[in-house]
């Protein structure tokens, strides 16, 4: 065993090593000029990167090959190199898509870099190149997201716009809803009061009607009672609203409608209202004036104060067997419908 007198061993390559004489000069590293191994395609079946025989030698200060020196550097640089390894699966484990990413890049780019003669001549160039091409990309994606975001926010824009649209169209339509409604209510309002006050004219008319016929009534009896000129059935003071044309039109409900009206004789009570027109109608009362009527209708007349006096009988006969009225007469008593 030769005793190296140096405190270090020395690097060696071998193609230096068997070119070099024998000289007493200082040991000298050189460095192998063999291709980048990270050039080299590696199998894609392979997990861990296996050891590689290393390209340079050590040898000790007394040109020994295989001295201990050497063995224990060559040992060191084996175990290196599989820590080496072991760190980098760890780390593609742990991140698996910066592993794929890795290694596609380094499939992409690796023609490219071999064209090129390897990272001796081109290296900060190539990476140059791939972080502008990175930088690009980023850009890009940059304005793609300040797009997509923009379009956003316009679609975000028109939907409030076209909302806004809607609830204005749906207001206007529920405020002409709104008009017509009230519009209706007050056409309706008006048609009720149109109806209320013709109704009142048409009540007027009749209480007006009613009030000029008993007027005309009494004065008609007034008349026959003082005249000495000849008679007709029309000129017959008859007791109804309006004068009959024959005698069949003379009926017991408009003679009960007549006699009692509220709007004449108010003092007088139902019955005592019968029993004056039956003092004026009675026909031994009535027989002075029909000798007044002419010949060719004193039959009608005759037969008109017979239809008369049987309903003005009929109609005490009816009062007289109820219970008995007060004096006055109210307005809203229904009239009994008499067959006389």
């Amino acid at each position: 065993m030769v005793t190296s007198t140096a405190p270090f061993p020395t690097v060696r390559s071998k193609r230096s090593f068997h070119n070099e004489s024998s000289s007493s000069q200082p040991p000298r590293i050189v460095r192998s000029k063999t291709p980048n191994p990270y050039g080299e395609k590696r199998p894609r079946t392979e997990s861990i990167k296996r050891a590689r025989t290393p390209n340079f030698m050590v040898v000790s200060p007394d040109g020994d090959e295989n001295g201990p020196w050497a063995q224990t550097v060559n040992t060191y640089t084996w175990v290196l190199e599989q820590k080496l390894a072991a760190d980098e699966q760890r780390k593609r484990e742990r991140v698996p898509s910066m592993g794929r990413t890795a290694s596609v890049e380094m499939r992409v780019f690796e023609p490219e870099w071999n064209a090129r003669g390897g990272p001796e001549n081109d290296t900060q160039r190539f990476w140059e190149e791939k972080a502008h091409n990175i930088d690009f990309q980023a850009r890009v994606w940059m304005i793609q997201e300040e797009a997509r975001r923009i379009a956003a926010l316009r679609e975000a824009e028109r939907t409030r716009l076209v909302q806004e649209e809607v609830r204005r169209i749906q207001f206007k339509i529920q405020m002409r809803r709104e008009a017509e409604r009230q519009k209706m209510m007050e056409e309706r309002r008006r048609v009720h009061e149109e109806a209320r006050d013709r109704q009142a004219k048409l009540r007027e008319m009749a209480d007006r009607a009613v009030v000029l016929s008993w007027k005309a009534y009494e004065n008609g009896w007034s008349k026959i009672s003082s005249t000495s000129d000849r008679l007709t059935f029309r000129s017959i003071p008859w007791p109804t609203l309006n004068p009959p044309p024959n005698p069949s039109s003379i009926t017991a409900d408009s003679i009960a409608f007549f006699i009692f009206s509220p709007l004449h004789s108010g003092s007088l009570s139902r019955k005592d209202r019968i029993k004056e027109a039956l003092r004026r109608w009675h026909p031994d009362r009535f027989g002075r004036f029909l000798n007044k009527v002419i010949d060719e209708e004193k039959g009608d007349v005759e037969e008109g104060v017979g239809i008369v006096a049987r309903c003005l009988n009929e109609l005490l006969s009816r009062e007289s067997s109820q219970q008995p009225h007060s004096r006055t007469v109210s307005a809203t008593k229904p009239v009994s419908s008499v067959v006389c």
